[in-house]
């Protein structure tokens, strides 16, 4: 039964756990500061995303090779980088 036929025959529609998404959510992280990295890490690991699951590069260019190489749900830029300034990014 789908959740439409639930929500049309009024029976409750089970929410998923947001712990688990977040627990299989593969996150990219563009920082240049090693120390804001480990703090960023901590912030995700403490929030459910498994830490198997976080990518730390530090430039534009390898982020976009972490990309190829495994896709990210979700990526965190640093606006000040390297190699790319700003919105360029």
């Amino acid at each position: 039964m789908t959740a439409g036929d639930q929500q049309r025959l009024d029976l409750p529609v089970p929410v998923a756990d947001p712990m688990e998404s977040l627990e299989a959510l593969s996150v990219l992280v563009v920082e240049d500061n090693r120390s804001d990295q480990r703090l960023i890490v901590e912030a995700l690991v403490e929030g459910g995303v498994g830490v198997d699951r976080i990518t730390c590069v530090e430039t534009l260019r390898a982020a976009r090779q972490a990309l190829v190489q495994r896709p990210a749900g979700c990526v965190l830029l640093d606006l000040s980088l390297p190699d790319a300034v700003g919105l360029e990014g």
